[in-house]
This record gives structure tokens, sequence and C-alpha cells, in this order.
């Protein structure tokens, strides 16, 4: 009985480290762009942002930068060809 489970155990594939040298690499590709991540995040992503934000404004620096929402006006004369844009 004890030969049986030793015949088993034999022939049972054998546990291996699935591919740790491609999950070092991996770990070594995160850390490299995490600089850049970060500064994207923190500097870059809030610059588009409130640029995509104040592209739906209109506004008027004769009267102390006076800003009015006028939603996708501004697109439609990009678009359209306002030539007073």
């Amino acid at each position: 009985m004890t030969n049986d489970v030793k015949i088993e155990r034999a022939n049972a594939p054998k546990k291996r480290k699935i591919a740790s040298l491609d999950k070092k690499k991996a770990r070594a590709g995160w850390i490299f762009i995490l600089p850049f991540l970060i500064g994207f995040v923190l500097v870059y992503f809030p610059i588009v942002f409130d640029s995509i934000k104040l592209s739906f404004y209109d506004i008027d620096p004769l009267h102390r930068g006076e800003i009015m929402f006028v939603g996708f006006k501004n697109y439609s004369d990009a678009i359209l060809g306002d030539p007073d844009f």
C-alpha cells in the first residue's frame, strides 16, 4: 500500500514556479514607469481636465475675467467655421 502512494507521487507532475522571471520583469517594468504615471496623474491630468472644462465657458478678459457657461457653442462655432470665433 505504501508502494502505491509512492508510485502515484512519482507519476504526478512536479510543481514548479510558473514564470518567475516573467513576474520579475513585469514588476521591474511597473517600477520603471511608476514615475511617469505619478507625474501624469499629479501634473498632466489636472491640466487636461481644466482645459476641457474651460472649453465649455466664454471668458471675458476685459471684465475681470468673467466666466459664462455656453455649453457646446464654442465647439459648434469652431466646427461650423464662425469667422468671429
